[in-house]
């Protein structure tokens, strides 16, 4: 199974599971950002519905987001940006 890491142009990416990780706060990196405004806010609209605030271990799934390309779009909360080791990041990758 290949897992590609890409962190420009993920919107348009052709993959059946898009991941974003995302940072205490509901904070979007460039590249999260940048997939925020091709799906006109529905990032933001649905971390907030969704009670997500991008705390390490918290996930959300989401279905055929419109401006993805991508089948799933997968919200991985990996905590403060201090806190964030290499443990951090592998464990925000076994939750997606």
């Amino acid at each position: 199974m290949k897992f590609p890491v890409k962190s420009h142009g993920a919107a348009r990416e052709d993959v059946g599971a898009l991941v974003i990780g995302v940072r205490a706060g509901r904070v979007l990196s460039a590249s999260a950002k940048a997939v925020d405004q091709a799906t006109e806010g529905h990032l933001t609209e649905a971390m907030a519905a969704g009670g997500f605030e991008g705390k390490a271990g918290q996930c959300l799934t989401l279905f055929r987001v419109p401006g993805v390309k991508a089948e799933w779009t997968i919200l991985v909360g990996i905590g403060d940006e201090k806190a964030q080791d290499a443990r951090a990041l592998r464990k925000a990758a076994t939750r997606a």
